[in-house]
């Protein structure tokens, strides 16, 4: 929904996956406004929002959140006029079982 709203001309949105032994990644881009580095380092802050009045600055934090629960991570990249990428990472079933069962 983010990705949508950052496109107030339209764009694309491309969503691509990557997977290895260990980790999925999943990866959603946007073409819409873009974000600076000061806005970057602080997504998933409560109640800091990009949209202003018409968001709360409580999705992302919770993205994060659900995220880190997972054990997997989120991080994005972005450049103003050029759009914004969201990488999801996550482990595999098979790395989270060779940690419980201690195999290395």
């Amino acid at each position: 929904k983010n990705a949508i709203e950052a496109m107030p001309n339209g764009g694309y949105l491309t969503v691509t996956t990557e997977y290895s032994k260990n980790n999925v990644t999943i990866s959603v881009k946007d073409t819409g406004v873009g974000m600076t580095i000061e806005q970057l380092e602080r997504l998933g802050e409560p109640f800091y929002s990009t949209k202003g009045k018409n968001g709360t600055g409580l999705g992302m934090m919770v993205v994060y959140s659900i995220a880190r629960a997972m054990d997997g991570t989120v991080w994005a990249e972005s450049e103003v006029g050029m759009g914004t990428t969201f990488h999801f990472k996550f482990p595999t079933i098979s790395s989270i079982m060779k940690k419980e069962n201690n195999i290395i």
